[in-house]
């Protein structure tokens, strides 16, 4: 349970049928979502604890759980998210937890709308030239162009096909990100996690998308799924804050008006970042510190290792889509950390897919299993 929306709906859902749960939120205990999730637990007496994630844990645990991350889910569930497993342990006997999740939706909440998308009369083209610039962070150049274009390419083709089946373009970013984005996450982190729960998200349900998608985007962007839901089950727990922002307003007209501010907000804040980048040639390391995910120590701290893999793994398929020389040169000693802190995920899907590639007992097992089938 955290301050956010989605979290908020599920809450309702089983405080509305009186269904007894254990609620947990990951997070510092001076943080908005923890305040504001023990604020409800205290209000409507649940069962609740803050789970604090020590940094130093996974790093201790890194070995033990790197590869049963990266074997339970082939390799597609980054060690980005390593520390989710730290606090999974493997069942002990028949009992397993159901755990109820948010993901998906943001589908009703037209995350992938934005101001370009939500007008009149926009085309398959439109939206390609929108999305020309964008795909994963790579300041570094780590992928290759060629690797870029093949997405690129792949995009368009998915787009394409969507308007032939006569879906409206003005869906067709959210669409997309519900299959492209969310279905790869969703299956990726249930099949990781798989062997110490269950997973279930009630916003991943056919009857639950078939009706954010009844609803035209203008609208969809307003939230009035998770609005209305809330407010019918649990008016209290409706009106109580939420993290970062408040409800949408439910007038179309004021939220486009909203919308425009803040991207021209956004537009002049990337603008004073690119000067400040134009006069200090790296940023303070404190940017990069966070008290619970300090994912940059984690790196560093496996940064030696993952750079020998990346030398014994000259033949492996990854380099088909990574730049290894600009691999090896962000990951050397030379690199300050601060400049692999900007393309941090990148890097850590690229280490995913090393320590997958050459994971000798995985290439034993499978072996085992082709010369099985083939009878020899």
């Amino acid at each position: 349970m955290t301050g956010g929306k989605d979290s908020r709906v599920i809450a309702s859902l089983l405080i509305n049928a009186g269904i007894s749960a254990r609620y947990f939120t990951f997070g510092e205990p001076d943080g908005e979502d923890t305040k504001i999730a023990t604020s409800i637990a205290t209000i409507f007496d649940l069962n609740h604890e803050i789970k604090r994630i020590e940094p130093d844990d996974v790093v201790a645990n890194w070995d033990k759980n790197c590869l049963r991350n990266v074997r339970a889910a082939d390799g597609m569930r980054s060690l980005y998210l390593m520390a989710g497993l730290s606090k999974s342990k493997p069942l002990n006997g028949n009992k397993r937890d159901i755990y109820l999740w948010g993901a998906c939706g943001e589908v009703a909440r037209s995350f992938f709308g934005n101001l370009p998308f939500l007008r009149p009369g926009l085309t398959v083209e439109d939206i390609n030239g929108y999305l020309k610039a964008s795909g994963p962070e790579n300041s570094s150049g780590l992928i290759s162009p060629e690797s870029i274009s093949r997405a690129k390419a792949w995009r368009e083709r998915y787009f394409d096909e969507c308007a032939d089946q006569g879906i409206r373009p003005i869906d067709i970013p959210d669409l997309y990100g519900n299959h492209a984005v969310d279905g790869r996450r969703l299956g990726n982190n249930g099949r990781a996690l798989a062997g110490t729960r269950d997973t279930y998200t009630p916003f991943a349900t056919r009857a639950f998308l078939e009706a954010a998608f009844s609803i035209r985007s203008l609208q969809r962007y307003t939230e009035p799924l998770h609005y209305n839901l809330t407010k019918h089950l649990v008016p209290q727990l409706h009106a109580m804050p939420l993290a970062n922002n408040a409800w949408r307003a439910q007038n179309q007209m004021l939220n486009l008006l909203r919308m425009r501010v803040a991207r021209k907000a956004r537009q002049i804040h990337r603008r004073t970042r690119h000067l400040q980048g134009l006069f200090y040639s790296s940023e303070p390391e404190y940017r990069y510190r966070d008290s619970m995910f300090n994912r940059l120590n984690w790196l560093e701290s496996k940064r030696h290792h993952i750079l020998e893999l990346s030398k014994e793994s000259a033949c492996l398929p990854v380099w088909n889509f990574v730049r290894r020389d600009r691999f090896e040169k962000i990951m050397s000693a030379h690199t300050h950390r601060s400049v692999r802190s900007r393309d941090l995920q990148l890097l850590f899907h690229i280490a995913t897919l090393l320590y997958y590639e050459s994971d000798a007992e995985r290439k034993s097992l499978r072996c085992i299993a082709g010369t099985s089938k083939t009878g020899t």
